[in-house]
């Protein structure tokens, strides 16, 4: 599983959401700790992972998890940040969430923007989540990432409207809130 996103914080971020799915039960947030964002994986085994990061309000910022089934790995901006055991029952990636989740009870949305987001079904490697960081769609189908594991990718650049196109081809169009 691959989890990523370009975001820039309108203000110090507190709990609030990057990407999710399942509910808010997994996902890329911001911590309720300064200098930390969290990776929820309570799918997976029942637990978070804090990770420290020095936010920078109103700068772009490439945030990213991998899960490859034995290990969590946390990026920004390209650079492993955190690596640890986690095993478990897999993600399940058919309800995606960016920029707030909403768990019923509770909501934590961004604030800030964010640029772009997708969801892969595999662990991308730190060469694969460096070369597409700075790539669109029409880049990523021409280079070495298999491309077929994307199961959303969300370009936040089609100008206005109530839903966002699924670039991968998955067709899982996104309904903005």
């Amino acid at each position: 599983v691959t989890l990523e996103a370009w975001v820039k914080p309108s203000e110090a971020p507190h709990e609030n959401t990057m990407l999710g799915a399942q509910a808010g039960q997994s996902g890329i947030l911001s911590s309720n700790t300064p200098n930390k964002f969290r990776i929820k994986h309570e799918t997976v085994d029942g637990d978070y992972t804090d990770v420290d990061y020095n936010w920078v309000v109103d700068q772009w910022q490439h945030m990213c998890f991998t899960w490859d089934g034995t290990t969590g790995k946390a990026y920004a901006n390209g650079k492993l940040l955190k690596e640890w055991a986690l095993s478990g029952t897999p993600y399940d990636l058919t309800k995606g969430a960016i920029g707030s989740l909403n768990t019923g009870s509770a909501s934590w949305p961004w604030e800030g923007n964010i640029a772009r987001g997708s969801f892969w079904k595999t662990a991308l490697t730190v060469a694969e989540i460096r070369e597409m960081m700075f790539y669109d769609w029409a880049t990523i189908t021409t280079s070495s990432i298999d491309q077929t594991k994307c199961v959303g990718w969300y370009q936040f650049d089609e100008g206005e409207g109530v839903s966002i196109s699924d670039m991968s081809g998955s067709g899982n169009t996104g309904t903005l809130n």
